[in-house]
């Protein structure tokens, strides 16, 4: 769990606002560092991929990770964001 908040800061950019959808920092994981957390294209193409259920649950225990640790909000409606930790720590909160 120690390498959870550097992969939360990998994901963010330094104009973030406090939360940004989950979807907009996965989807720079896998742009800068080519790391896939749920389905998406890149893991479509891997020759030994996993079934979507498996890539959806991937990425559902990840938000679950990072909101039980106070890194992420999820909703009720199934939308997560990622927290801007850098604001928490710039307000001193």
């Amino acid at each position: 769990m120690s390498l959870l908040p550097t992969l939360v800061l990998a994901g963010l950019a330094d104009d973030d606002p406090p939360a940004i959808p989950m979807a907009v920092w996965l989807d720079r994981l896998v742009a800068r560092f080519g790391l896939v957390f749920g389905p998406h294209p890149l893991a479509r193409s891997m020759p030994d991929r996993a079934p979507e259920d498996d890539l959806e649950r991937n990425r559902d225990l990840l938000s679950g990770l990072m909101s039980a640790v106070g890194l992420a909000r999820r909703y009720n409606d199934g939308v997560t964001e990622v927290l801007n930790i850098t604001h928490t720590w710039r307000s001193g909160q």
